[in-house]
């Protein structure tokens, strides 16, 4: 039980992180899919150029972690329907969106 009462600070230390990285990330997810200048997730992705394919890795990747410390939690992703395919040169094509 001391080692729980121990951790119990470093525990709320990752919660709170958690908390603001997941935040952040659904803020991220709402520029793509929900742009609040109403871009299409296509413009957003174009705006992008040759690293849209590395921002769509790089946030599954978030979305993976956020989802493993915290499964209770929603992470956002690609909306059902949608599909976002990597070309060769970097930048995505959206489609469903």
């Amino acid at each position: 039980m001391a080692l729980l009462t121990s951790n119990l600070p470093t525990l709320k230390v990752i919660d709170r992180m958690h908390t603001r990285n997941l935040r952040d990330y659904n803020r991220l997810w709402t520029l793509v899919w929900k742009n609040p200048n109403k871009l299409t997730p296509q413009q957003f992705c174009d705006s992008l150029g040759t690293d849209a394919a590395e921002f769509f890795a790089r946030a599954a990747d978030l979305g993976a972690l956020l989802a493993k410390v915290k499964p209770d939690v929603t992470v956002p992703g690609v909306p059902t329907g949608c599909t976002v395919t990597p070309n060769g040169d970097g930048s995505v094509t959206v489609t469903g969106g």
